[in-house]
């Protein structure tokens, strides 16, 4: 008897530990559904107001043109297109409403004399864009030029073909541009984006961006340009061979390489003499704080001599050159492997190139073959 009452007692025990057990369950269940339900509405909520704060209609307006000489753009947020057209010149851009209520995002454009001006203007409060994005398109006549192109974007993308245009100052903010089959100068400038070049002309100015890479494929440069990064890569890739640049190259934190040969800790700087004088030298300047800079990899050069250095103010050399299989070596050996060359030249400490006279004061030296000396005091 008192065994079945044990048996009993555990048998009791056991059905309301399971009924305990089931009811933590089922309240767990019930708060994890309520819950479900509560961030469902919340996210439909959210979604609700994002609708509410969006505009949700566009339509898309076209002006002809009969020329167009110049163009100013001052852009809040919009994609910029810029291509040449076998008709009359004309633009198409996109404006942006919200139905039932006084809100628009449009463009509005003045001509006069040829001269284009456009600019955002902002009805009401401004909302999101969502899927929808302002598109502004010019499409310039063919074989014509301006006289001037300026422009800034907020944030955008903007792509650039086949323009001719002298007198150019555009920045973006936010945003990526690219030229393509164009010839252009002036200062290109994309704070927090890239900037690319395909197949086009830079005559001279400034290409800089705060944050983002240059890349340059099979252009061409004029008589003085500069390209600046602070964060982010150069790469340069001309139609050009390199000895006809003289430039000089910055870089903080990164690699440099000039053809087939790598330099590293050019943190002072790296200049090359140009073959070409006189008038048909083109000066190039490249720098960035943090990234490589990396001028036409593929071409094979001659390495390094005199004219070819990396330097510090006092023209000293400096930097490590890393040839072929980029072989690290620090000053200490590469001075020791050139001293028995060195020794045997007539010339002070340096390799000069063999088509100029071995003696020299300082930084002056003289073609053999018209007897014209040339000076350099800043070891440029």
């Amino acid at each position: 008897m008192a065994k079945n009452k044990i048996k009993e007692k555990i048998n009791l025990k056991s059905k309301n530990i399971l009924v305990i057990l089931l009811a933590l369950i089922l309240l767990f269940a019930v708060i994890f559904f309520i819950k479900s339900i509560i961030s469902g509405s919340k996210g439909i909520s959210q979604i609700e107001e994002v609708d509410e704060n969006s505009y949700d209609s566009s339509k898309v307006m076209r002006i002809d043109l009969s020329d167009i000489k110049s163009i100013k753009l001052n852009l809040k947020t919009a994609d910029l297109r810029v291509e040449k057209t076998d008709t009359n010149p004309y633009i198409e851009y996109t404006n942006l409403y919200k139905k039932d209520k006084d809100n628009a995002y449009e463009l509005k454009a003045k001509i006069n004399d040829g001269n284009l001006d456009i600019s955002t203007k902002v009805t009401g409060k401004e909302l999101n864009m969502k899927n929808k994005i302002q598109i502004l398109k010019i499409y310039l006549p063919k074989d014509s030029s301006l006289s001037k192109f300026k422009g800034k974007i907020g944030s955008g993308n903007a792509i650039v073909e086949e323009m001719l245009a002298n007198n150019v100052d555009f920045i973006i903010d936010s945003g990526n541009m690219t030229f393509k089959d164009s010839t252009i100068s002036g200062d290109l400038t994309a704070k927090a984006g890239d900037i690319k070049f395909d197949n086009a002309a830079f005559n001279t100015g400034l290409i800089k961006t705060d944050v983002g890479n240059i890349k340059i494929k099979d252009s061409e440069f004029g008589s003085d340009v500069e390209i600046e990064s602070n964060i982010g890569d150069i790469d340069v890739s001309l139609n050009d061979e390199i000895k006809n640049y003289e430039f000089k190259a910055f870089l903080n934190v990164g690699n440099f390489r000039i053809g087939n040969i790598s330099y590293r800790n050019i943190k002072n700087g790296f200049s090359k003499k140009s073959e070409a004088r006189h008038k048909d030298t083109k000066y190039l300047t490249l720098t960035t704080n943090v990234g490589n800079i990396t001028f036409n990899k593929n071409e094979v050069i001659e390495k390094t001599t005199e004219d070819e250095k990396s330097t510090d103010k006092k023209g000293k050399l400096r930097g490590d050159p890393l040839e072929g299989k980029e072989r690290i070596m620090n000053l200490e050996e590469y001075e020791n492997q050139n001293a028995d060359e060195t020794q045997e030249d007539t010339q002070t400490d340096q390799d000069y190139d063999e088509n100029y006279d071995t003696t020299y004061d300082g930084d002056t030296a003289q073609d053999d073959t018209t007897g014209q000396t040339y000076t350099d005091n800043n070891g440029y």
